[in-house]
């Protein structure tokens, strides 16, 4: 069993919105591609939609169309699933904040106070999505994606993503200094997790080395530092 996402722990700044699940066809998120290359759906080679994610996304903007909603965290989550719906948890987040109803299937967290959310699937193997943003000192944000899967076989991808917010365009900007930032720390492990936190404004990194023949992994974190633009 691959050891991805296995500790969720908490994030963010405490954001303005009512708490409620987005209803509204308005509230859907646009994808403004910045090349030619699409989000391919899930397949053989991509079997939790993350793989397509990774090769898509650092190359297209997203707009987050919410109307005269105030931006946060559903709004950012509806725009990101609604771009990237191949991964499971991330069109299971989509419908519910969509519908504001639950799949027995999923668990799904939204604290847009607290400005992150969560959704799971209920199976022995981790399927995952989580979201929060930080507001940064220059009046944008900072909006984070973390999506892991794993099979009973073993096959396990995961793939963290960072967006600034510009509030004058609406519009999320890949940021993959971020995302390669973390994924050099993690090289060279068996696995990695990224915990977004749901309370403070840190961010935990899990660097898994497995031990497969006792079905156990070590950890080795860090902790990553906000200073109000970005982490260090």
């Amino acid at each position: 069993m691959m050891m991805a996402a296995m500790l969720m722990v908490a994030c963010g700044d405490k954001q303005k919105n009512n708490g409620k699940p987005v209803d509204s066809d308005k509230l859907r998120g646009k994808v403004t591609a910045t090349t030619k290359t699409d989000a391919a759906p899930a397949s053989s080679d991509d079997p939790f939609g993350i793989a397509s994610i990774r090769k898509a996304w650092t190359g297209k903007t997203i707009e987050v169309d919410a109307g005269d909603v105030d931006r946060g965290i559903e709004q950012f989550a509806i725009a990101f699933c609604d771009a990237y719906p191949q991964c499971e948890t991330n069109k299971a987040m989509l419908d519910y904040l969509m519908s504001g109803k639950k799949d027995e299937l999923y668990d799904v967290i939204s604290k847009p106070r607290n400005g992150y959310a969560r959704c799971i699937m209920k199976v022995e193997t981790i399927h995952v999505t989580e979201m929060c943003y930080w507001n940064r000192q220059n009046d944008h944000k900072l909006f984070a994606a973390f999506m892991s899967a794993a099979s009973e076989s073993g096959e396990e991808d995961n793939l963290v993503v960072f967006y600034d917010y510009d509030p004058a365009t609406d519009v999320l900007t890949p940021e993959p200094e971020l995302t390669n930032m973390i994924e050099r720390r993690v090289k060279g492990y068996d696995s990695f997790a990224v915990d977004l936190p749901d309370e403070g404004k840190d961010i935990i990194i899990h660097a898994y080395t497995v031990d497969k023949e006792n079905d156990s992994a070590e950890s080795d974190d860090t902790t990553l530092k906000w200073n109000g633009m970005t982490f260090e």
